[in-house]
Formats: C-alpha cells, structure tokens, sequence
C-alpha cells in the first residue's frame, strides 16, 4: 500500500531545504525615448509586444517583458521602460544596479529595428524603506537633503526632482543619469534612504539642518516635487555657489553637498568601490564636474562586474515540469506537473535558493511529492 504524504508535510520540507534571503533591496528604472530610422519618436507601446524582449509573466502590466538579462522592459506612457531585478543593498550594489541597467539597454537597443535609437528620458531609483516610516522618511530627505541629490543627479536643462514615498521603498527620481554619475546616485539615495528611515524612526534626526523650500505636491503619483527653483535661485544655473536659506542662516550649495556626503560617507563606502568613492569625493571637491556643470551626457564608462540574473527557464525536477508562469518583483507562480497538476507561489526572498536548490537535484524528491 502506498503511504499518501500530507502537503502541508511536504510543503514544510520544501520550505525547510531553503534559504531565505531577507536583506533590503534597491533597483533602477530607466525611461527612454524611442526614436525610428527617420528621427520621428514612436508610441512604444505600439511596438513593445513585437520586439521578443522577453517572457511575458507579469500580470499587471500587459506590456512587461521580462528577459535573460534579469530584469523587465515594458512602456511607462509613450517611453520604453527599463527595469533592474531587485539588487541587495551590500557591498558594490551601485555597480550591480548599473551593471543590469546597462545589460537591459542593450538587450533593448539590440532588438530594435535598424536605425532606431534610444535616448535617456529618465531615472527612478528605488531603495527599501519599511512602511511604518516611509512617508516620514520622504520628508526628511526633501527638507534636509534634496539640493545635494539634485547636484548629483540632475544636468543644466532638468526641471527638479521626484521623492515619493511608495509601498516598502523610496522612489527618487530625476535626470537620465548612467555610468560612474548612476552608481554615485543609486549610492547616495540609498544612503540617504538608510539615514532618513533611521532618523524617522528615532524622532531625532541627525541630518544637517533643515532647509527653507517651496515644493510641489507629484503628479500622476503620490509624493514631492523639488522644484530646480524651489529654493530662490536656480540651483542648477548656480550650481555649488546657489546660496540656499536653512535654520540658522545660509549655507552654498556646494558647502550643503560636502555635508551630505561626509554624514553619509560609512553608508557610501559600504555601497561603492573604492574608485567609486574616490570619484564622488573629487566630484564633492570641485576636482571633477557635477552633471550640470557639463554641457553634455557623460558617456557611460561600462559596467565594472557581471551580474547572475535569476535563470527562469523552464526546468525538470525528477518526473516534475517545473514552469514560472507568473512574475512579480514580490512573487513568482510556478506550474508543476507531474501525477496531477499544482501551482506553487514562491516569495522573492525565496526565488534564489529554490532554483539554486532545484538545479542540484535537491527538489526532486519533494516537488514529487507535491504532486
């Protein structure tokens, strides 16, 4: 007689024989404009569903693509999107976001028609914050620290930035920003998402201090707009030397800069390399330009490591077919078919080691059970 395993039995065991992965995340969305052979901008999503970017498993958004390189490409409005998988926020993730943000650019570029091109619209990056501080933490950033990410962010011709508080992150968001300039930016917000959360937990911010600014509610999404004018002047024609109104007197942007990163400066080093650091140091110094002390977009300098995106290929698990059929950056469905047919949903911090442990045979036993 065959003894019938109970599945929350074999579930347990299946949970049992993974690691979690819980650390915070950070990510990168790039905006672009899509141009064809004759200059004239086109409606991605009238062509975003025919290009084979990718598996099509998300569902929210009909236009996502989800592709080898790791992450997603889909249509924000008439722009092409580009999507970094969640990135842990540890050593060198400034260089990891760029690295996938490159590979999807390329992935793009690759598959469009011959002659088209792509130019940057814009950048979103994304940092975990925990809910219960989120709003709070937005608010800190704009009031205390928004002119130096603006300095680090933004070039001569932007409008202002974007903090808003979104559902376990931190979305910044300003100019098309690439290469070492993305890697201090993805830095610099992460550290000043990390500071921020902690300083809206405690009560007792340890932030230079707070500024005087006129912002703007967002629009389409909930948040702050910073005007390039918000604060008297035009800080992006003024650059360092824009004189900026806080408690107790003024301060030169350039000076509010140096603070910045100086409380910041144990959070960066633990997100950037060493040469990356050294930059955004000479950068703070006056040694190398800001963005919007340079006529043009820097070239991007190309990635300094690889990336391992998760492989979601179809797979076998013993007498089980294992298929991803739904993808979100929170949880992924996956069909097993084996005896009978289940479906197993597998959270985020999950995902890396089931296919890890999946790919050594370790599953095959279990999976089998399930089904």
């Amino acid at each position: 007689m065959t003894r019938t395993v109970p599945t929350t039995d074999a579930l347990a065991e299946l949970w049992s024989l993974l690691e979690r992965d819980d650390r915070p995340v950070c990510g990168v969305e790039h905006e672009y404009e899509v141009r064809d052979a004759a200059g004239a901008v086109v409606d991605f999503r009238t062509v975003a569903d025919t290009l084979d970017l990718g598996r099509r498993l998300d569902p929210g958004d009909r236009h996502a693509h989800r592709g080898p390189w790791g992450g997603v490409i889909t249509a924000d409005g008439r722009e092409a999107e580009v999507v970094s998988p969640p990135v842990p926020v540890g050593p060198d993730a400034a260089a990891a976001v760029h690295a996938y943000a490159a590979a999807g650019r390329a992935h793009l570029a690759g598959r469009l028609p011959a002659g088209w091109s792509l130019t940057g619209y814009s950048t979103h990056i994304s940092t975990a914050v925990d809910d219960d501080v989120v709003r709070r933490a937005a608010v800190l950033v704009v009031r205390h620290l928004s002119p130096a990410l603006m300095l680090l962010f933004d070039r001569r011709t932007s409008p202002g930035l974007l903090v808003r508080p979104r559902p376990g992150r931190l979305e910044v968001c300003g100019e098309f920003a690439q290469g070492r300039a993305l890697r201090h930016a993805v830095a610099v917000v992460v550290a000043a998402g990390q500071l921020c959360s902690e300083a809206a937990r405690t009560r007792r911010p340890d932030l230079p201090p707070r500024l005087r600014l006129r912002t703007e509610r967002a629009k389409e999404r909930f948040g702050s707009y910073v005007d390039r004018a918000a604060f008297g002047g035009d800080l992006y024609a003024a650059g360092r030397t824009a004189l900026l109104r806080r408690r107790g007197g003024t301060v030169r942007a350039g000076e509010l800069l140096a603070e910045v990163v100086d409380a910041l400066d144990d959070r960066l080093r633990a997100l950037l390399t060493t040469g990356d650091l050294a930059a955004l140091h000479a950068v703070v110094a006056g040694d190398e330009p800001l963005p919007c002390e340079q006529e043009a977009l820097a070239p991007d300098d190309g990635p300094l490591l690889a990336v391992a995106p998760l492989d979601l290929r179809d797979r076998r698990a013993g007498e089980v077919a294992v298929e991803v059929v739904n993808a979100t950056w929170w949880t992924y469905v996956l069909r097993l078919e084996g005896a009978r047919v289940r479906w197993l949903t597998v959270p985020r911090t999950w995902m890396g080691s089931f296919l890890d442990r999946l790919d050594d045979g370790s599953l095959d036993d279990v999976l089998t059970r399930l089904v």
